[in-house]
């Protein structure tokens, strides 16, 4: 082997995480293709209005979030390899269901089935990503788990947008059925032995054999009493909730100050550019920040620079949209650095329930995406757009200010019920 070929080699992932990295490069790639051709099939095919709108958000994130708890359990039980091989297969099967569908009723329905498959995705990978990595590589893991999802958003907009320019939307739902079949073929190759177990001076909670027996003998708290993980949700509730008052609102944000519909693509592109550079950034670091200030710090930095790319619409000058991509770029790297802290703590703090964690942030995550638009539409609709994002920012702000009283009410719950907080 060439001397260049090691140096490559060398920086490649071990192989059982390199293994479950192509699942889920497959399987976010394909997410997302089939994501915005549908989006794309509501509105020029089904001549979906606001309402319509409305009630596809509803179908693609309500099933995911109440099915969410038994998900978790299932994973935790031992299932995630089979569920998350049947929801790829189920999943490719309802993405070519779409390529058929001509009313608007079955489509509602195909995508709340599309909910209840994703909604197995993410905590499906978390603990096979446990169960099969080295406790030395979890962190890393994590970052380059973000990195592929990163570089997956910023893919599939092409691959899709090119897909349906060629051969119409529909065909680009072939094309994420084939990508949940080549998930599905790089799962085969995941290797099913277990990795090792954490060393015991690093566990914070009670071991997955402990936690076993204790379920048997009744004495078991469930992971949602766990007060660090009612302290995450909290701060993934912060989080979530600011990104979406704003979010799908860009469109109408940027048409009212008179960019062309082109600048979403070159603002989501920049963005998706952002999340990688913090995503391989973060994949390089050696030394990681620990606890919450690791979800504290860059949920900041996403406040202000949320504030700063708001204030870009408010000035009068030529070098206005170098300002907008400056802060978009700025603000999606501080969200990528905040999503692999929010890994990184599930698996620190929760890896012995760690699908039953990963399911309950799925579910906050959804709720604050359900909830959160109504909210950003009425302030944008009363107070414009610079209030819109003062509103997302203040949001992050309240959040950072009130967690040490929620870590508080958190660690004295944890002592009220006899577990160390």
């Amino acid at each position: 082997m060439s001397p260049v070929a090691q140096r490559l080699r060398a920086h490649l992932p071990p192989t059982p995480l390199r293994q479950l990295l192509h699942v889920e490069a497959w399987a976010a790639l394909g997410g997302w293709i089939d994501f915005l051709a549908i989006l794309g099939l509501a509105v020029w095919q089904f001549q979906a209005g606001a309402q319509g709108l409305v009630m596809i958000s509803v179908c693609m994130l309500l099933p995911g979030i109440v099915a969410s708890r038994w998900v978790g359990r299932w994973c935790d039980a031992g299932h995630a390899r089979a569920l998350l091989r049947t929801s790829l297969w189920l999943r490719g099967a309802m993405t070519l269901g779409l390529l058929v569908c001509t009313q608007f009723d079955v489509f509602l329905v195909l995508l709340a089935l599309r909910s209840l498959l994703f909604s197995v995705y993410q905590p499906a990978i978390q603990v096979m990503g446990v169960r099969t990595v080295p406790v030395a590589l979890r962190d890393r893991f994590q970052a380059q788990l973000t990195l592929v999802m990163s570089t997956a958003k910023v893919l599939a907009p092409l691959l899709g947008a090119a897909c349906a320019a060629l051969w119409g939307e529909r065909w680009a739902l072939l094309l994420a059925a084939l990508a949940s079949g080549m998930a599905l073929l790089a799962l085969r190759s995941v290797p099913q032995q277990e990795a090792e177990p954490a060393p015991a001076q690093s566990q914070p909670h009670p071991t997955a054999p402990a936690i076993a027996t204790a379920q048997q003998s009744g004495s078991a708290k469930p992971v949602l009493a766990s007060g660090s993980l009612l302290a995450l949700l909290w701060m993934v509730g912060t989080e979530w909730m600011a990104a979406a008052v704003y979010n799908n609102l860009s469109p109408a944000v940027l048409h009212k100050a008179g960019l062309g519909s082109h600048w979403l693509g070159i603002v989501a592109g920049v963005s998706g550019l952002g999340n990688v550079l913090a995503s391989a950034w973060m994949v390089r670091r050696r030394k990681v920040a620990q606890g919450w200030m690791s979800l504290a710090l860059p949920a900041a930095w996403v406040g202000v620079c949320t504030l700063g790319y708001g204030a870009m619409f408010t000035w009068d000058s030529p070098h206005m949209r170098w300002g907008l991509l400056f802060w978009a770029v700025l603000s999606s790297m501080g969200m990528a650095t905040y999503l692999i802290a929010q890994n990184r703590f599930m698996v620190q703090h929760h890896a012995p329930q760690l699908g039953r964690a990963s399911a309950a942030v799925q579910a906050t995550q959804n709720s604050c995406l359900l909830l959160g638009p109504f909210a950003g539409a009425w302030v944008f609709s009363q107070h414009g757009t610079l209030a819109l994002y003062m509103a997302s920012s203040l949001v992050i702000a309240v959040g950072l200010v009130l967690l040490p009283l929620v870590l508080r009410l958190c660690q004295r719950q944890e002592r009220v019920d006899g577990l160390p907080a």
